[in-house]
């Protein structure tokens, strides 16, 4: 059998461990590559390819395509019940599911717990603004600990600004469904509000002027390398950190999101019985273990909760939590090129190019265009209604 995946060491370690005694080879590709390969390419319907490791967003996209295989009569037998619930809703349509959980970090608040416990720092910080220095819960403690942390050789927090439809979109997100906003309104009085943030930390240099370059894998070894005072970037990155420089808490606004990545066995797969064998073998409580132990991120209840995983990372230790309130973008099959509309706004208006509300309302008419003005009305499904967020 052959697997097609995105290149990360921690996929590579995992899989060739998992993989003892099914003959499986692995082609990695970067995240571009790969994209076009499964979504516009023939990849999962010539043969060449049994398995793919999928970003859930690709989903609906190869869903309609046929390029995937319904995987229900093949499941895990404890599914859905061994994960949370919020780790099969992009996979499953109706009776049937179309991929299984491989790897997650939901978005996590990560700091610097040195920073947040020295008590100069935090008598200074309190004599500044009346409160006490504490992870931020909502999005002006965000701002207020930012500033207080920005300083030579230091920035409040960083951001993964590429305009790739990846993580600037996501921040985006993030911004709106914590302002009580949806991508019903993508031009609305939150996302503005949202987008204005996302301007602010850079107009106020509380991040690094290079992080609108960076994509979040180099937005993540620079909050690593002591760059940062906090981000809030995947939580999967906290295992990037010196043990002990980092601590993880939910996201300010009281909502997260939720984007994972996927085993599916392709529409052309030459051996699907040895394919469906190999899923549920690697869906095993041990089996998910190793994903964790190798360096990408379990899925399972009971890896989250196992003593050798929490001692890998302490985002484990609030994963649980952190579910119960993920939200993911809508399943639109044209979920890709929406996300290129928003960035293209989002870069638009960080960079200084253009105003918040006459980027997104730019955008908003690009994607009625493309969705059509009753599907553009899409709303993510999420486990519950966060409150509104200030800033």
């Amino acid at each position: 059998m052959h697997l097609l995946g995105r290149t990360f060491d921690g996929f590579a370690r995992a899989t060739a461990r998992q993989s003892a005694g099914f003959a499986l080879t692995a082609s990695w590709l970067e995240l571009p590559e790969l994209e076009r390969a499964v979504l516009h390419g023939d990849a999962l319907f010539d043969g060449r390819v049994d398995l793919a490791l999928v970003v859930s967003d690709w989903l609906p996209a190869l869903i309609e395509r046929g390029a995937v295989r319904d995987l229900s009569g093949h499941l895990p037998p404890d599914h859905p019940g061994g994960w949370s619930p919020s780790m099969w809703q992009l996979q499953t349509r109706g009776s049937r599911v179309y991929g299984l959980p491989y790897h997650d970090g939901p978005m996590m608040l990560l700091y610097r717990p040195d920073l947040f416990a020295d008590a100069g720092e935090r008598a200074g910080f309190a004599a500044r603004f009346g409160y006490p220095l504490a992870p931020p819960v909502t999005w002006d403690q965000f701002l207020d600990v930012a500033r207080w942390f920005t300083r030579p050789g230091l920035h409040g927090t960083v951001l993964a600004g590429l305009p790739d439809g990846h993580n600037d979109v996501y921040d985006f997100l993030l911004q709106l469904w914590s302002r009580g906003g949806d991508l019903s309104s993508p031009s609305g009085p939150a996302a503005v509000s949202g987008l204005e943030f996302l301007r602010r930390l850079h107009a106020e240099n509380l991040v690094d002027p290079a992080s609108l370059e960076w994509d979040s894998v180099a937005s993540g070894e620079r909050f690593a390398a002591g760059g940062a005072a906090m981000m809030v970037n995947w939580s999967g990155y906290a295992a990037m950190c010196a043990p002990g420089s980092v601590a993880c808490a939910p996201v300010p606004g009281g909502v997260s999101l939720n984007i994972y990545w996927v085993l599916v066995v392709a529409a052309g797969c030459s051996s699907p019985e040895r394919a469906y064998e190999y899923l549920r073998h690697v869906a095993t409580p041990e089996m998910d273990v190793i994903t964790s132990l190798e360096g990408a991120n379990g899925v399972r209840l009971s890896t989250w909760r196992d003593p050798r995983v929490r001692a890998l990372s302490p985002c484990y230790a609030v994963m649980e939590e952190v579910h119960r309130t993920v939200v993911s973008p809508p399943p639109v099959t044209a979920w890709p090129a929406v996300s290129e509309m928003l960035s293209a706004a989002i870069a638009g208006a960080v960079r200084g190019r253009s105003e918040p509300g006459e980027a997104l309302l730019a955008a908003a008419a690009e994607i009625e265009r493309v969705l059509g003005p009753t599907t553009a009305r899409v709303t993510p499904g999420r486990r519950r209604r966060p409150g509104k967020a200030s800033s």
